[in-house]
């Protein structure tokens, strides 16, 4: 009983971690898009402009590629 229990409350929490996220990569867009050039918006969005920087090689690979963001 415990165990279901436990299982219940992961996947409770999962399921609202996943609309924390889209809330946090919403509000950070919109502070890229009035605030350009001060940070990157990493794996909200892969293929934003901002994100540039960090697909360049340092030491030989990228800081943030694709596979990281399940893209």
């Amino acid at each position: 009983m415990k165990f279901i229990f436990i299982l219940f409350l992961f996947f409770f929490s999962a399921a609202h971690a996943n609309d924390d996220y889209k809330t946090f990569c919403k509000t950070l867009l919109d502070f890229v898009k009035e605030n350009p050039g001060g940070l990157s918006v990493g794996c909200c969005d892969y293929d934003h402009p901002s994100n540039d920087i960090l697909k360049e090689d340092y030491n030989g690979e990228p800081l943030i590629t694709k596979e990281e963001c399940h893209v």
